[in-house]
Protein backbone atom coordinates (compact mmCIF):
# COMPACT_ATOMS: atom_id res chain seq x y z
CA UNK A 1 0.00 0.00 0.00
CA UNK A 2 0.96 3.58 -0.53
CA UNK A 3 0.76 4.62 2.69
CA UNK A 4 3.47 1.70 3.97
CA UNK A 5 6.15 2.32 1.32
CA UNK A 6 5.73 6.27 2.11
CA UNK A 7 6.10 5.07 6.24
CA UNK A 8 9.28 3.26 5.54
CA UNK A 9 10.76 5.07 3.30
CA UNK A 10 11.26 8.39 1.59
CA UNK A 11 14.63 7.40 -0.16
CA UNK A 12 14.97 8.01 -3.89
CA UNK A 13 17.00 5.42 -5.75
CA UNK A 14 19.92 6.07 -6.59
CA UNK A 15 20.23 7.77 -10.04
CA UNK A 16 23.18 6.28 -11.46
CA UNK A 17 20.58 3.15 -11.73
CA UNK A 18 17.74 4.80 -13.01
CA UNK A 19 19.31 6.48 -15.95
CA UNK A 20 16.68 5.79 -18.55
CA UNK A 21 13.88 6.32 -16.05
CA UNK A 22 15.40 10.03 -14.69
CA UNK A 23 12.86 11.92 -17.20
CA UNK A 24 9.87 10.11 -16.26
CA UNK A 25 10.56 10.72 -12.24
CA UNK A 26 11.20 14.31 -13.22
CA UNK A 27 14.75 13.94 -11.94
CA UNK A 28 16.38 17.11 -14.18
CA UNK A 29 19.37 16.10 -16.82
CA UNK A 30 22.01 17.83 -17.56
CA UNK A 31 21.42 19.69 -19.89
CA UNK A 32 18.99 21.18 -17.45
CA UNK A 33 21.29 22.08 -14.65
CA UNK A 34 23.46 25.15 -14.37
CA UNK A 35 26.73 25.76 -15.42
CA UNK A 36 29.14 22.95 -14.82
CA UNK A 37 32.59 23.42 -12.83
CA UNK A 38 34.85 24.02 -15.66
CA UNK A 39 32.42 26.70 -16.54
CA UNK A 40 32.00 28.55 -13.50
CA UNK A 41 34.36 31.88 -12.89
CA UNK A 42 37.71 32.94 -11.14
CA UNK A 43 35.52 34.86 -8.69
CA UNK A 44 32.99 32.01 -7.37
CA UNK A 45 36.14 29.42 -6.83
CA UNK A 46 35.32 26.77 -4.47
CA UNK A 47 36.73 26.11 -1.06
CA UNK A 48 39.84 24.37 -0.51
CA UNK A 49 38.62 21.12 0.33
CA UNK A 50 40.62 18.24 3.02
CA UNK A 51 41.80 15.93 0.67
CA UNK A 52 40.65 12.64 3.22
CA UNK A 53 38.61 12.67 7.00
CA UNK A 54 41.92 11.58 8.09
CA UNK A 55 43.79 15.21 7.08
CA UNK A 56 40.68 16.96 7.54
CA UNK A 57 40.69 15.85 11.33
CA UNK A 58 44.04 16.49 11.67
CA UNK A 59 43.90 20.17 10.60
CA UNK A 60 40.63 20.87 12.78
CA UNK A 61 42.89 19.91 16.15
CA UNK A 62 45.78 21.93 14.90
CA UNK A 63 43.16 24.82 14.30
CA UNK A 64 40.84 23.69 17.36
CA UNK A 65 37.71 24.24 15.00
CA UNK A 66 34.73 21.43 13.82
CA UNK A 67 35.15 19.62 10.62
CA UNK A 68 31.72 20.02 8.23
CA UNK A 69 31.65 16.85 5.91
CA UNK A 70 29.50 17.56 2.87
CA UNK A 71 27.76 14.44 0.50
CA UNK A 72 26.65 15.69 -3.09
CA UNK A 73 25.78 13.88 -6.19
CA UNK A 74 25.32 14.63 -9.81
CA UNK A 75 22.61 15.32 -12.15
CA UNK A 76 20.34 16.72 -9.40
CA UNK A 77 19.33 20.53 -8.98
CA UNK A 78 19.57 20.66 -5.61
CA UNK A 79 23.07 18.82 -5.27
CA UNK A 80 23.91 21.09 -8.23
CA UNK A 81 22.83 24.05 -6.36
CA UNK A 82 24.97 23.31 -3.70
CA UNK A 83 28.20 22.98 -5.88
CA UNK A 84 27.35 26.51 -7.77
CA UNK A 85 25.35 28.95 -5.43
CA UNK A 86 26.52 27.50 -2.01
CA UNK A 87 29.78 26.44 -1.65
CA UNK A 88 30.70 29.63 -3.85
CA UNK A 89 29.21 31.64 -1.64
CA UNK A 90 31.03 34.35 0.23
CA UNK A 91 29.72 33.92 3.94
CA UNK A 92 30.31 30.00 2.96
CA UNK A 93 34.04 30.72 2.13
CA UNK A 94 34.48 33.34 5.09
CA UNK A 95 33.10 30.62 7.28
CA UNK A 96 35.80 28.16 6.14
CA UNK A 97 38.27 29.98 8.20
CA UNK A 98 36.51 28.52 11.17
CA UNK A 99 35.48 25.34 10.00
CA UNK A 100 37.48 22.39 8.30
CA UNK A 101 35.77 21.37 4.88
CA UNK A 102 35.64 18.19 3.11
CA UNK A 103 33.25 16.90 0.36
CA UNK A 104 32.32 13.47 -0.83
CA UNK A 105 30.79 12.31 -4.07
CA UNK A 106 30.84 8.56 -5.98
CA UNK A 107 30.97 9.73 -9.36
CA UNK A 108 33.67 10.55 -11.57
CA UNK A 109 33.98 14.09 -12.88
CA UNK A 110 36.93 14.54 -15.84
CA UNK A 111 40.10 12.31 -16.61
CA UNK A 112 40.31 10.89 -12.79
CA UNK A 113 43.61 9.73 -11.80
CA UNK A 114 45.83 12.30 -10.25
CA UNK A 115 43.71 15.55 -12.11
CA UNK A 116 41.65 17.83 -10.21
CA UNK A 117 38.50 17.42 -10.40
CA UNK A 118 36.02 19.32 -12.68
CA UNK A 119 33.10 19.11 -10.10
CA UNK A 120 34.49 20.45 -7.44
CA UNK A 121 38.09 21.26 -7.55
CA UNK A 122 40.83 21.17 -4.79
CA UNK A 123 40.89 18.21 -4.66
CA UNK A 124 40.98 14.71 -7.02
CA UNK A 125 38.02 12.26 -7.92
CA UNK A 126 39.93 9.55 -6.33
CA UNK A 127 39.82 11.13 -3.22
CA UNK A 128 36.20 12.80 -2.71
CA UNK A 129 35.14 8.84 -3.99
CA UNK A 130 37.14 7.70 -1.04
CA UNK A 131 34.90 10.03 1.47
CA UNK A 132 32.01 8.84 0.10
CA UNK A 133 32.71 5.50 0.62
CA UNK A 134 33.74 6.77 4.29
CA UNK A 135 30.69 8.30 4.99
CA UNK A 136 28.31 5.57 3.20
CA UNK A 137 29.62 2.45 5.05
CA UNK A 138 31.05 3.99 8.40
CA UNK A 139 28.68 6.60 9.26
CA UNK A 140 25.53 5.45 6.90
CA UNK A 141 25.94 1.72 7.84
CA UNK A 142 24.80 1.35 3.60
CA UNK A 143 26.18 -0.78 0.96
CA UNK A 144 27.00 0.02 -2.48
CA UNK A 145 23.59 -0.10 -3.94
CA UNK A 146 21.66 1.57 -0.77
CA UNK A 147 19.95 4.86 -1.26
CA UNK A 148 21.74 7.81 0.73
CA UNK A 149 20.14 11.35 1.57
CA UNK A 150 21.66 14.16 -0.30
CA UNK A 151 22.94 16.93 -0.17
CA UNK A 152 23.56 16.27 3.25
CA UNK A 153 26.12 17.85 5.88
CA UNK A 154 27.85 16.40 9.04
CA UNK A 155 29.83 18.49 11.42
CA UNK A 156 32.26 16.25 13.32
CA UNK A 157 34.43 17.47 16.44
CA UNK A 158 38.49 16.92 15.90
CA UNK A 159 38.44 13.75 17.67
CA UNK A 160 36.10 12.32 15.43
CA UNK A 161 32.69 11.90 16.87
CA UNK A 162 29.96 13.34 15.37
CA UNK A 163 28.07 16.82 16.97
CA UNK A 164 25.14 16.96 14.57
CA UNK A 165 23.92 16.83 10.50
CA UNK A 166 21.76 18.22 8.64
CA UNK A 167 20.52 16.76 5.41
CA UNK A 168 18.25 18.79 2.52
CA UNK A 169 19.81 22.17 0.68
CA UNK A 170 20.14 24.78 2.76
CA UNK A 171 21.50 28.78 2.19
CA UNK A 172 24.83 29.79 2.21
CA UNK A 173 24.14 31.95 5.47
CA UNK A 174 22.15 28.95 7.26
CA UNK A 175 25.43 26.52 6.43
CA UNK A 176 27.63 28.96 7.77
CA UNK A 177 26.15 29.68 10.96
CA UNK A 178 26.22 26.22 11.54
CA UNK A 179 29.76 25.45 10.35
CA UNK A 180 30.28 28.29 13.16
CA UNK A 181 27.65 26.83 15.47
CA UNK A 182 29.99 23.70 15.55
CA UNK A 183 33.28 25.25 16.24
CA UNK A 184 31.66 26.90 19.25
CA UNK A 185 30.59 23.76 20.42
CA UNK A 186 34.23 22.48 20.26
CA UNK A 187 35.76 24.01 23.00
CA UNK A 188 37.50 21.42 25.54
CA UNK A 189 35.07 22.05 28.19
CA UNK A 190 32.19 21.55 26.17
CA UNK A 191 33.50 18.28 24.55
CA UNK A 192 34.83 17.03 28.41
CA UNK A 193 31.25 17.17 28.92
CA UNK A 194 29.37 16.23 25.94
CA UNK A 195 27.97 12.88 27.04
CA UNK A 196 26.57 14.47 30.16
CA UNK A 197 23.03 15.07 30.98
CA UNK A 198 23.36 18.87 31.76
CA UNK A 199 25.51 19.19 28.38
CA UNK A 200 22.49 17.14 26.57
CA UNK A 201 20.08 19.31 28.64
CA UNK A 202 21.63 22.81 27.30
CA UNK A 203 22.19 21.06 23.24
CA UNK A 204 18.25 20.64 23.25
CA UNK A 205 17.27 24.30 23.90
CA UNK A 206 20.30 25.09 21.42
CA UNK A 207 19.31 28.07 18.70
CA UNK A 208 20.37 25.61 16.51
CA UNK A 209 17.65 23.26 15.30
CA UNK A 210 20.10 20.14 13.77
CA UNK A 211 22.04 20.70 17.27
CA UNK A 212 18.68 20.18 19.53
CA UNK A 213 17.50 17.22 17.29
CA UNK A 214 20.98 15.47 17.94
CA UNK A 215 20.26 15.97 21.48
CA UNK A 216 16.95 15.51 22.33
CA UNK A 217 17.03 11.78 20.22
CA UNK A 218 19.29 10.98 22.67
CA UNK A 219 17.43 11.97 25.70
CA UNK A 220 14.52 10.40 24.36
CA UNK A 221 15.77 7.43 23.84
CA UNK A 222 16.78 7.42 27.83
CA UNK A 223 12.83 6.60 28.19
CA UNK A 224 13.98 7.50 31.53
CA UNK A 225 10.84 9.94 33.51
CA UNK A 226 12.97 11.82 34.97
CA UNK A 227 14.12 13.14 32.15
CA UNK A 228 11.17 13.67 30.83
CA UNK A 229 9.75 15.99 32.76
CA UNK A 230 13.06 18.22 32.56
CA UNK A 231 12.32 18.50 28.88
CA UNK A 232 8.88 19.39 29.48
CA UNK A 233 10.00 22.06 32.16
CA UNK A 234 12.88 22.85 29.27
CA UNK A 235 10.00 23.26 26.75
CA UNK A 236 7.48 25.62 28.82
CA UNK A 237 9.96 27.69 30.11
CA UNK A 238 11.18 28.28 26.54
CA UNK A 239 10.66 31.74 25.15
CA UNK A 240 12.14 30.67 21.43
CA UNK A 241 8.62 28.71 19.73
CA UNK A 242 10.99 26.73 17.61
CA UNK A 243 12.69 25.17 20.95
CA UNK A 244 9.28 24.36 22.44
CA UNK A 245 8.64 23.16 18.56
CA UNK A 246 11.52 20.66 19.01
CA UNK A 247 11.31 19.47 22.35
CA UNK A 248 7.70 18.73 22.35
CA UNK A 249 7.75 17.13 19.38
CA UNK A 250 10.32 14.64 20.37
CA UNK A 251 8.29 13.46 22.29
CA UNK A 252 5.46 12.32 19.67
CA UNK A 253 8.76 10.11 18.00
CA UNK A 254 8.72 8.37 21.26
CA UNK A 255 8.07 4.46 21.44
CA UNK A 256 5.11 4.22 24.16
CA UNK A 257 1.43 5.75 23.82
CA UNK A 258 2.14 7.26 27.35
CA UNK A 259 4.59 9.10 26.21
CA UNK A 260 3.60 10.67 22.76
CA UNK A 261 0.68 11.89 24.85
CA UNK A 262 2.72 14.04 26.06
CA UNK A 263 2.36 15.57 22.56
CA UNK A 264 -0.82 15.85 22.08
CA UNK A 265 -1.64 18.85 23.41
CA UNK A 266 0.97 20.85 22.04
CA UNK A 267 -1.19 20.88 18.41
CA UNK A 268 -2.89 23.59 19.98
CA UNK A 269 -0.20 25.48 21.09
CA UNK A 270 -0.22 29.04 20.55
CA UNK A 271 2.61 29.17 18.52
CA UNK A 272 2.00 28.07 14.77
CA UNK A 273 6.18 26.79 15.11
CA UNK A 274 5.29 24.20 17.63
CA UNK A 275 1.92 23.24 15.72
CA UNK A 276 3.72 22.42 12.41
CA UNK A 277 6.80 20.84 14.02
CA UNK A 278 4.52 18.20 16.36
CA UNK A 279 2.09 17.52 13.21
CA UNK A 280 5.49 16.61 11.37
CA UNK A 281 6.65 14.70 14.15
CA UNK A 282 3.52 12.61 14.05
CA UNK A 283 3.61 12.21 10.42
CA UNK A 284 7.43 10.93 10.57
CA UNK A 285 6.24 8.47 14.05
CA UNK A 286 3.47 6.61 11.84
CA UNK A 287 1.17 6.16 15.07
CA UNK A 288 -2.46 5.51 15.29
CA UNK A 289 -2.34 7.22 18.43
CA UNK A 290 -1.76 10.70 16.86
CA UNK A 291 -4.72 10.30 14.59
CA UNK A 292 -7.52 11.41 16.97
CA UNK A 293 -6.09 14.84 18.11
CA UNK A 294 -5.06 15.70 14.28
CA UNK A 295 -8.99 15.69 13.55
CA UNK A 296 -9.62 17.72 16.38
CA UNK A 297 -7.09 20.31 15.54
CA UNK A 298 -6.51 19.99 11.29
CA UNK A 299 -10.49 21.55 10.82
CA UNK A 300 -9.13 24.63 12.78
CA UNK A 301 -5.97 25.66 12.00
CA UNK A 302 -5.54 28.90 10.00
CA UNK A 303 -1.28 28.69 9.28
CA UNK A 304 -0.28 27.30 6.54
CA UNK A 305 3.08 25.68 6.99
CA UNK A 306 0.92 23.62 10.48
CA UNK A 307 -2.01 22.97 8.26
CA UNK A 308 0.19 21.51 5.32
CA UNK A 309 2.25 19.22 7.53
CA UNK A 310 -1.39 18.09 9.62
CA UNK A 311 -2.92 16.69 6.28
CA UNK A 312 0.72 15.24 5.70
CA UNK A 313 0.31 13.65 9.19
CA UNK A 314 -3.08 12.73 8.34
CA UNK A 315 -2.36 11.10 4.91
CA UNK A 316 0.07 8.70 6.62
CA UNK A 317 -1.93 8.03 9.69
CA UNK A 318 -5.70 6.96 8.75
CA UNK A 319 -5.74 4.84 6.51
CA UNK A 320 -7.10 1.58 7.48
CA UNK A 321 -8.14 3.04 11.41
CA UNK A 322 -11.09 3.47 12.56
CA UNK A 323 -11.71 7.11 12.19
CA UNK A 324 -10.40 7.08 8.29
CA UNK A 325 -13.72 8.33 6.66
CA UNK A 326 -13.38 11.63 8.81
CA UNK A 327 -9.49 12.23 7.87
CA UNK A 328 -10.54 11.84 4.19
CA UNK A 329 -13.40 14.53 4.77
CA UNK A 330 -10.84 16.62 5.94
CA UNK A 331 -8.40 16.21 3.59
CA UNK A 332 -10.89 16.22 0.52
CA UNK A 333 -12.64 19.72 2.13
CA UNK A 334 -9.05 20.90 1.65
CA UNK A 335 -8.43 19.55 -1.77
CA UNK A 336 -11.51 20.98 -3.38
CA UNK A 337 -10.79 24.84 -1.24
CA UNK A 338 -9.20 27.18 -3.02
CA UNK A 339 -8.56 29.61 -0.43
CA UNK A 340 -7.03 26.60 1.89
CA UNK A 341 -3.17 27.20 2.23
CA UNK A 342 -2.71 23.59 2.93
CA UNK A 343 -4.33 22.25 -0.18
CA UNK A 344 -1.11 21.29 -2.00
CA UNK A 345 -0.20 19.53 0.85
CA UNK A 346 -3.70 17.97 0.79
CA UNK A 347 -3.76 16.85 -2.51
CA UNK A 348 -0.27 14.58 -1.63
CA UNK A 349 -1.96 13.58 1.11
CA UNK A 350 -5.32 12.42 -0.67
CA UNK A 351 -3.26 9.74 -2.72
CA UNK A 352 -4.22 6.55 -0.87
CA UNK A 353 -7.81 7.31 -1.81
CA UNK A 354 -7.51 8.44 -5.05
CA UNK A 355 -9.76 5.50 -6.78
CA UNK A 356 -12.53 7.00 -4.67
CA UNK A 357 -14.56 8.75 -7.04
CA UNK A 358 -15.09 11.71 -5.06
CA UNK A 359 -11.11 12.27 -4.71
CA UNK A 360 -10.34 11.55 -8.06
CA UNK A 361 -12.82 14.08 -9.61
CA UNK A 362 -11.56 16.38 -6.96
CA UNK A 363 -8.07 16.07 -8.19
CA UNK A 364 -8.78 16.64 -11.80
CA UNK A 365 -10.78 19.93 -11.22
CA UNK A 366 -7.67 20.83 -10.02
CA UNK A 367 -5.93 20.58 -13.10
CA UNK A 368 -8.69 22.28 -14.52
CA UNK A 369 -8.81 24.96 -12.68
CA UNK A 370 -5.28 25.26 -12.84
CA UNK A 371 -3.17 27.21 -9.37
CA UNK A 372 0.45 26.98 -8.86
CA UNK A 373 2.74 24.68 -10.25
CA UNK A 374 2.96 22.95 -6.68
CA UNK A 375 -0.34 22.36 -6.83
CA UNK A 376 -0.82 21.47 -9.95
CA UNK A 377 2.07 18.86 -9.59
CA UNK A 378 0.38 17.45 -6.34
CA UNK A 379 -2.31 16.92 -8.06
CA UNK A 380 -1.24 15.38 -11.02
CA UNK A 381 1.45 12.91 -8.82
CA UNK A 382 -1.91 11.54 -6.68
CA UNK A 383 -3.68 11.18 -9.96
CA UNK A 384 -0.76 8.42 -10.74
CA UNK A 385 -2.25 6.01 -8.31
CA UNK A 386 -5.46 5.95 -10.44
CA UNK A 387 -6.65 3.00 -11.20
CA UNK A 388 -9.29 4.68 -13.11
CA UNK A 389 -10.37 3.73 -17.09
CA UNK A 390 -9.38 6.53 -19.52
CA UNK A 391 -6.69 8.40 -16.39
CA UNK A 392 -3.69 7.91 -18.46
CA UNK A 393 -5.71 9.62 -21.67
CA UNK A 394 -6.67 12.62 -19.26
CA UNK A 395 -3.12 13.12 -17.92
CA UNK A 396 -1.64 13.16 -21.62
CA UNK A 397 -4.30 15.50 -22.78
CA UNK A 398 -3.18 17.82 -19.81
CA UNK A 399 0.38 17.60 -20.45
CA UNK A 400 0.22 18.17 -24.40
CA UNK A 401 -1.61 21.40 -23.01
CA UNK A 402 1.20 23.23 -20.50
CA UNK A 403 3.60 25.23 -21.60
CA UNK A 404 7.60 25.67 -21.32
CA UNK A 405 7.18 27.53 -17.93
CA UNK A 406 5.51 24.23 -16.69
CA UNK A 407 8.24 22.12 -17.05
CA UNK A 408 8.04 21.02 -13.09
CA UNK A 409 4.74 20.01 -13.76
CA UNK A 410 5.43 18.42 -16.96
CA UNK A 411 7.87 16.04 -14.91
CA UNK A 412 5.66 14.81 -12.33
CA UNK A 413 2.82 14.53 -15.42
CA UNK A 414 5.46 12.40 -17.32
CA UNK A 415 6.26 10.14 -13.95
CA UNK A 416 2.41 9.44 -13.74
CA UNK A 417 2.00 8.57 -17.08
CA UNK A 418 5.06 6.55 -16.77
CA UNK A 419 3.28 5.07 -13.44
CA UNK A 420 -0.07 4.33 -15.03
CA UNK A 421 1.76 2.59 -17.87
CA UNK A 422 3.78 0.11 -15.63
CA UNK A 423 6.79 1.13 -16.32
CA UNK A 424 7.96 2.69 -12.93
CA UNK A 425 9.66 -0.37 -11.40
CA UNK A 426 10.75 1.90 -7.97
CA UNK A 427 7.80 2.53 -6.25
CA UNK A 428 9.79 3.56 -3.28
CA UNK A 429 11.41 6.56 -5.19
CA UNK A 430 7.31 7.28 -7.25
CA UNK A 431 6.19 7.52 -3.92
CA UNK A 432 8.93 10.34 -2.63
CA UNK A 433 8.88 12.48 -5.34
CA UNK A 434 6.43 15.24 -3.45
CA UNK A 435 9.34 16.25 -1.42
CA UNK A 436 11.00 17.58 -4.67
CA UNK A 437 7.94 19.68 -5.56
CA UNK A 438 6.36 20.28 -2.03
CA UNK A 439 9.15 19.76 0.83
CA UNK A 440 7.66 19.05 3.97
CA UNK A 441 7.48 23.01 5.90
CA UNK A 442 8.89 21.54 8.95
CA UNK A 443 12.01 20.35 7.30
CA UNK A 444 12.89 24.63 6.17
CA UNK A 445 13.56 23.54 2.94
CA UNK A 446 12.48 26.57 0.10
CA UNK A 447 8.93 25.80 -1.06
CA UNK A 448 8.93 28.85 -3.84
CA UNK A 449 7.47 28.34 -7.34
CA UNK A 450 11.46 27.94 -8.23
CA UNK A 451 13.02 25.95 -5.58
CA UNK A 452 13.57 22.64 -5.75
CA UNK A 453 14.40 21.73 -2.07
CA UNK A 454 16.18 19.04 -0.61
CA UNK A 455 16.61 15.60 -2.59
CA UNK A 456 17.71 12.16 -2.27
CA UNK A 457 19.59 9.94 -4.31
Amino acid sequence: MLATHMRTTHALALLRKMANFALALGLLTAASLPASAQDRSAKNALPRWAPSIEKGLAEATERGVAMMVALNMDDERGNQGMVDNVYTDKKFLQATEKCVVAIGSLFQHGAGGSAICERFGTITCAQHQAIEKVIRQDWLKRGPNDDVESPRHFFLAPDGRMLFQRTWTMRAGALAELMTRASELCTPGRLANWNTLDAKLERAADTAQSVREAALEELIAENDPEIDAQLATLAKKSKEPMVTGSILASFALAKTPERRALAHSALSHKAPEVRMLVAHAMHQSGAGDHLKPLLKRTGKERDRAAKGEMYRALGILAPDQKDEAKALKLILKGVGNSKDDGRAHACVASAHWVNEKGVRAALEKVLVQGGSRVLRSSAVWALGYSDAKGIKKTLQTYRDGLSRRDWRVKQVTDAAIAKLRGLVKNEAAYDAAPEKFLPHPADGVEDDEDSDGGRRR
